[in-house]
C-alpha cells in the first residue's frame, strides 16, 4: 500500500506560514485579486501544502489571496518526512506539472458559452478578457453569399457624420480623412486591424453595365498623394501601437501609396499578391490578373502572427462573381484570410473606406468588431419598416371570416408563433406574395394541384385575396398604406389607400429589405425549441428594419414573436 506523506487536513493560523524564499514562481497583484475573488466565490477547496515547520511547499498564490481576504486560518496538508530535495523540487513540479497540461479548444469554447448563457462571471475562471473573447467568438454564417452585395438606392437618405449600430459594429457615413471622424466612428476604442481598400486614382469603371465609379478615383498626383496621407494619419491616431495594416491599391499607383505611407511614419513591411481566378479585360498589352496589398504594422509594439509559418506573399482566392455595388470588390473569403492571420475574436477592425461592406461582412463571420466609413454618395438605408398586416381571403386563415391582422416590431425580426389552426404556413404565403409576388407552395403540388385558385380560401365571398401592408419611417414622413390584391387567376393587384403614387415601385424597392423564411430553413440554423414552448411555430417572418445589412447581421438573434390580435395583444419590450 502507497504511503501518502500528506494524508490529512487540518488548520493552520496563516501567520505561522513561511514562504519559501527561492520559489520561482511569480504572482501578481492581478492574480492573486484572481485567486481572492476564486475563494470568494467557491470557499477554500484545495487546502496548501506546508513541511513539519510550516514552510510553505504549494499554495504560495491562495497563502497571499488569504491575506488579501483577512482570513486569519486555512486549511493545510503537512508532508511529513519529506527531505530538503523533494521539498525543493515539489516547489517547482506543483507549478510545471499544471502547465504541462493543455485544452480542448473546442470543449472549452463550448464550456465558456454555456457558463456565458447561465449569466456567470467569466472572469472568476481566471482567463483575461482579450482570451475570454477570443474564446467565446462565434462564427457565423449568413443566410445569401457573402459576396453578394446589394444595390444602394437611387436617393440615398443617410448623411454625413451618420453612424449606424449594426449589432455590435459600426457604421459611419463620413469623410476617410477626417481625425475628428475617425474618433467618432470608433467611440474611444482603439483598433487592432486597419484593413481598407481606398480608390485607386486610375479612373476605374466597372464592367458592368452600370459602369460603375469611385468615389475620389482620378486625381491630380500630388493631390492623391495628400489624400492617401490624410487618410494613414487619421487611420493612425485610432490604432494601438502593434496594429497591422492591409491597404489594397492598384500597381500603377504604387509610389503614391508607398509615399503616403513613409509620409504618415509608417514602416511598408511587405507586398502581398491577389492572384485572382480570371484576368480583367483591358486595354494594356498585358491583361491584369492581379492587385497588389501593403502589409505593416503601426510602431511602438510588437504585431500579432496567429497564422502558421507557411504563408506566403501570393493570395490565391476566386474573385466575386458579382461586384454590382463596387467595381473592384473584393471577396469574403480573402479579407477573412488577412483577419484571421492578425487578429483574435473580439479584436476591432477599421476599414475607412467601406466600400461594398466586404470587411464588415468578414468581421460578423468571424467573432471580430468592425468600423467602416462611407461617403454620402451612393449610401443609403431604405427608412421604412412594416408596422401591421392585414390579410384576408387566403386559404388557411380567416375561415371565421374576419381579418387577420399583425403587428410587428419594427426593430427585430418577427416570427409567426401560434397554436394550430391559425394558418402559420400561409400567412407567410401571402406576405410572400405580397412583397415578393410569388407563392413558394404553388411550385411544391402536385400537378393536379397546381391550380391558381389553390391559395384562395374557398369561404370567401369574392374569390380573392388581399393583403394590405402599413409601413412606417422614422424621417417624419406619413406612413405608406400598399394594399395587394391576388385574383383567383393568380393576377397580382397593387394599390394605396394612403396614396402613393407608385406603390408597386416603391415596394419593389423594399424587396433587398426584407427576407422571408419558412419554418424549415430558419429551424436549419436556429434551435426552435426557446420558441416553440409546447406550441407550433411554422413560418419565420424576417421583415426586419431598414437594410438587408442589418438584417443578415443582427436579425436572427434578436428574433421577438408575432400574435394574432385574437390570441394575445403583444408582449411589452
Amino acid at each position: 500500500m502507497m504511503d501518502w506523506p500528506a494524508d490529512k487536513v487540518e488548520r493552520k493560523s496563516v501567520s505561522a506560514l513561511v514562504p519559501y524564499a527561492r520559489n520561482a514562481r511569480t504572482h501578481s497583484e492581478e492574480q492573486v485579486a484572481q485567486i481572492a475573488a476564486s475563494i470568494r466565490e467557491w470557499g477554500w477547496t484545495m487546502p496548501v501544502l506546508v513541511d513539519e515547520d510550516g514552510g510553505l511547499i504549494a499554495g504560495h498564490g491562495r497563502v497571499l489571496a488569504a491575506r488579501k481576504l483577512g482570513l486569519t486560518e486555512i486549511p493545510v496538508m503537512v508532508a511529513a518526512g519529506w527531505t530538503e530535495a523533494q521539498k525543493r523540487a515539489y516547489v517547482l513540479a506543483d507549478n510545471k506539472l499544471a502547465l504541462n497540461a493543455g485544452w480542448d479548444a473546442e470543449l472549452l469554447r463550448v464550456e465558456l458559452t454555456d457558463l456565458q448563457a447561465f449569466d456567470f462571471d467569466l472572469g472568476l475562471t481566471g482567463f483575461a478578457d482579450d482570451e475570454l473573447a477570443a474564446l467565446t467568438a462565434v462564427k457565423t454564417d449568413g443566410l445569401t453569399d457573402p459576396d453578394e452585395a446589394p444595390n444602394p438606392p437611387e436617393i440615398p437618405v443617410s448623411g454625413l457624420g451618420d453612424v449606424w449600430l449594426l449589432g455590435k459594429h459600426r457604421l459611419m457615413c463620413g469623410d476617410s480623412t477626417s481625425v475628428d471622424d475617425m474618433e467618432k466612428l470608433t467611440a474611444g476604442q482603439m483598433v487592432d486591424m486597419w484593413l481598407t481598400d481606398p480608390p485607386y486614382n486610375v479612373a476605374y469603371e466597372g464592367g458592368t453595365k452600370d459602369k460603375l465609379t469611385i468615389q475620389n478615383d482620378n486625381m491630380a498626383d500630388d493631390d492623391f498623394r495628400q489624400f492617401l496621407r490624410d487618410a494613414y494619419v487619421a487611420a493612425s491616431t485610432v490604432m494601438k501601437p502593434g496594429a497591422v495594416f492591409y491597404i489594397w491599391h492598384a500597381d500603377s499607383e504604387g509610389y503614391n501609396f508607398r509615399g503616403a505611407a513613409r509620409d504618415a511614419g509608417w514602416t511598408v513591411r511587405q507586398c502581398l499578391i491577389w492572384k485572382k481566378s480570371s484576368q480583367v479585360m483591358g486595354r494594356q498589352d498585358y491583361h491584369w490578373r492581379h492587385e497588389p496589398c501593403l502589409y505593416g504594422w503601426k510602431d511602438g509594439a510588437g504585431h500579432l502572427w496567429a497564422s502558421d509559418r507557411k504563408q506566403t506573399t501570393i493570395l490565391e482566392f476566386d474573385k466575386p462573381s458579382r461586384n454590382g455595388e463596387h467595381p473592384t470588390m473584393k471577396p469574403v473569403a480573402l479579407f477573412e484570410y488577412q483577419m484571421l492571420n492578425n487578429t483574435k475574436g473580439g479584436d476591432i477592425v477599421l476599414d475607412s473606406f467601406g466600400g461594398s461592406g466586404t470587411t464588415l461582412i468578414a468581421a460578423e463571420k468571424n467573432g471580430r468588431i468592425a468600423r467602416l466609413t462611407r461617403g454620402a454618395r451612393g449610401f443609403a438605408m431604405t427608412r421604412y419598416f412594416l408596422t401591421s398586416a392585414t390579410i384576408e381571403g387566403f386559404r388557411g386563415i380567416n375561415n371565421d371570416g374576419d381579418p387577420l391582422v399583425l403587428r410587428f416590431r419594427p426593430e427585430a425580426v418577427n416570427s409567426v408563433h401560434a397554436p394550430n389552426g391559425v394558418g402559420k404556413s400561409s400567412i407567410y404565403e401571402a406576405l410572400h406574395f405580397a412583397i415578393h409576388g410569388t407563392v413558394p407552395r404553388l411550385e411544391t403540388l402536385q400537378d393536379a394541384e397546381q391550380g391558381q385558385s389553390y391559395v384562395v380560401n374557398k369561404f370567401h365571398p369574392q374569390q380573392t385575396a388581399t393583403v394590405v401592408l402599413t409601413f412606417s419611417s422614422d424621417d417624419g414622413t406619413p406612413d405608406v398604406a400598399v394594399t395587394v390584391t391576388r385574383q383567383a387567376t393568380g393576377g397580382r393587384v397593387v394599390s394605396s389607400p394612403s396614396g402613393h403614387a407608385d406603390p408597386d415601385s416603391f415596394l419593389a424597392s423594399l424587396r433587398e429589405d426584407f427576407v422571408l423564411v419558412d419554418y424549415p430553413r430558419f429551424a436549419s440554423f436556429v434551435d426552435c425549441s426557446a420558441l416553440e414552448r409546447g406550441r407550433s411555430f411554422a413560418s419565420l417572418v424576417g421583415l426586419s428594419r431598414y437594410s438587408r445589412l442589418r438584417q443578415a447581421l443582427d436579425g436572427v438573434r434578436n428574433t421577438r414573436n408575432i400574435v394574432t390580435d385574437r390570441l394575445r395583444p403583444p408582449a411589452e419590450d
